[in-house]
């Protein structure tokens, strides 16, 4: 495990499958090389790392949230649908609020 977790093999993985890094040392140090023959993934993903700093505090302690599950299942799902033209924005919204509460509610029973 330690050696899954090493930096030369998070960093090689994470530049392979242009992975948000989820190694700090690598965060912080701004020098990942993405590999693709796509010019924009370097610049997209160097602009998306160096705003992590900017997570709210609510948005770190989101991953750990009992209810994360059904909230990124619904956020995936319906976003996607909307993007597609299935949805309208505002229908995937409602969308989104009543999958999650059927979660809830389904884990109450």
């Amino acid at each position: 495990m330690d050696y899954l977790a090493s930096e030369p093999v998070m960093r090689e993985f994470t530049e392979r499958t242009l992975f948000i890094p989820s190694n700090a040392t690598l965060r912080a140090a701004g020098d990942l090389k993405y590999r693709s023959d796509d010019p924009q993934v370097q610049a997209a993903l160097a602009v998306f790392n160096g705003d992590v700093k900017n997570l709210t505090p609510e948005a770190n302690r989101l991953p750990a949230w009992k209810w994360s599950a059904a909230y990124y299942t619904a956020l995936v799902t319906r976003t996607g649908q909307a993007m597609a033209g299935e949805l309208s924005l505002d229908e995937a919204f409602a969308r989104m609020d009543s999958d999650i509460a059927e979660q809830v509610a389904q884990a109450g029973q």
